[in-house]
């Protein structure tokens, strides 16, 4: 990519994120130099995501991030340590280290430990007291009893954003199995249909189903991207606006559950 194309492709973004100022500009354009026009443009797009489901909050969690400053949280988390530390340095480095002891230092994470520390976690279990699912996304083809609607939806974790530490999750798509009130569903089926480019947003409890390796998703909630922002408009005293259609998504197919589980 030239010069030109990052620089051009970083106003838009910038533009797009509202921000005015020569520091955050910079910061954009750095992001689209450093990691990619794709990857900027990813970002962008899940930035939109989360603005539509009502913001992120900040770390001190007493006020709403600008559309700016989900953009590049979103973008930190998904750098790797040396493009993060070059666009984002940190402001006390230098008097952390003074601070800290050689002394002793926690040992690194290894992805295939985790049976072995868990199974010793798991003989001294907390408790739950409530779970709560969201999914957002596309359903599957429907089958209908009464009062039910049971669809399947998969998920491939891709990049996601953790904090530093957390390890990501295993490519292996994830299958939800999805129970909807067919109440419910009957008004975000239309919706659907309206405009194909809308999503799907699930709320409800989930648990494990064994038999068919899957999670199960008991709706409490059932809604749509459009629906949800056509909502927040009216609240506003605004005219109704459809966001702009994006690209689909491919489809991952589950693998074939087994006919019974293993002895």
């Amino acid at each position: 990519m030239s010069q030109d194309d990052i620089k051009r492709v970083a106003a838009e973004i910038a533009d797009h994120l509202g921000e005015k100022q020569h520091g955050p500009r910079k910061l954009v354009r750095e992001v689209v130099e450093r990691c990619g026009i794709g990857f900027a443009r990813d970002v962008l797009k899940d930035t939109e995501e989360v603005m539509a489901l009502g913001g992120m909050l900040t770390a001190s969690a007493d006020r709403l991030r600008t559309k700016g400053g989900v953009f590049f949280y979103l973008a930190r988390g998904r750098m790797t340590d040396d493009v993060r530390h070059a666009i984002f340095p940190p402001r006390t480095v230098r008097n952390r280290r003074k601070n800290e002891s050689p002394a002793f230092s926690e040992p690194d994470f290894d992805w295939a430990e985790r049976l072995r520390i868990v199974r010793s976690l798991l003989r001294e279990q907390g408790e739950v007291s409530t779970v709560k699912i969201t999914l957002i996304g596309h359903p599957g083809k429907i089958e209908i009893r009464k009062d039910l609607v049971i669809t399947t939806m998969s998920h491939s974790a891709g990049a996601p954003t953790f904090p530093r530490g957390v390890p990501r999750p295993p490519e292996t798509p994830t299958v939800y199995t999805v129970y909807i009130a067919a109440k419910q569903w009957k008004r975000v089926e239309s919706a659907l249909k309206e405009n194909p480019d809308d999503a799907l947003i699930v709320e409800g409890m989930c648990a494990l189903d064994p038999e068919l390796q899957a999670v199960a998703v008991y709706t409490i909630k059932a809604t749509t991207k459009f629906l949800e922002a056509a909502k927040r408009q009216d609240s506003n005293g605004g005219p109704v606006e459809t966001p702009a259609p994006r690209p689909k998504r491919a489809v991952v197919e589950p693998a074939e559950a087994p006919a019974s589980p293993p002895a």
